[in-house]
């Protein structure tokens, strides 16, 4: 039997997390910094070596982005109030190639009100 090619392997996984991505779960609303728990559905490549998630206050604009092992969830914290935010998920190879992104996901941190306990 042949053995698919990179590309072909890589173009599966980038319709798989394009299609199976991100749930979002913020945290209680809280006056300052907040975050945001985001998990995804895992890639059945056995050659993934783990996740990126990129973010930013601009669609298309990831400024920001923090890289997981081989979880399928992470707590992005520093989020401020008021903020939308845009997120997307690649997976990446233990030949450090990455997928596309996955599909963004808008979260809109709540802006918090008089009265609302301080992060400590």
């Amino acid at each position: 039997m042949k053995r698919p090619d990179v590309k072909t392997c890589w173009t599966a996984l980038a319709v798989y997390l394009i299609h199976g991505i991100i749930l979002v779960t913020s945290s209680i609303p809280v006056r300052g910094a907040q975050s945001v728990s985001l998990a995804w559905d895992a890639t059945t490549d056995l050659n993934v070596a783990g996740y990126n998630v990129y973010y930013g206050t601009n669609s298309g604009q990831y400024v920001y982005s923090s890289t997981v092992d081989h979880t399928t969830n992470t707590t992005v914290t520093g989020l401020q109030d008021g903020v939308t935010y845009f997120f997307v998920v690649t997976a990446f190879n233990t030949a450090g190639l990455e997928s596309p992104w996955s599909n963004e996901v808008i979260y809109s941190v709540p802006q918090s009100r008089p009265g609302d306990p301080a992060v400590r």
